[in-house]
């Protein structure tokens, strides 16, 4: 199981609750992996019109191990 902490804060209420999830699941058999958003070098997308504004291309880099 994937699990996805989209908050900046690693220790609070949403990783709290993320982390009795994986507790659950980890109990239950499942394999379960933890990811912060914050702890990634991670650039959304602007818009279609920036990119045509400016000519940006798009590159996707791999995050995952």
């Amino acid at each position: 199981m994937l699990v996805i902490n989209g908050s900046p804060r690693k220790d609070r209420n949403t990783a709290a609750l993320l982390k009795y999830a994986m507790d659950g699941a980890t109990a239950a058999g499942a394999v379960s992996n933890l990811i912060h958003l914050y702890e990634l070098d991670f650039k959304g997308y602007c818009s279609c019109f920036s990119t045509f504004l400016f000519g940006r291309k798009l590159t996707a880099q791999p995050w995952y191990g």
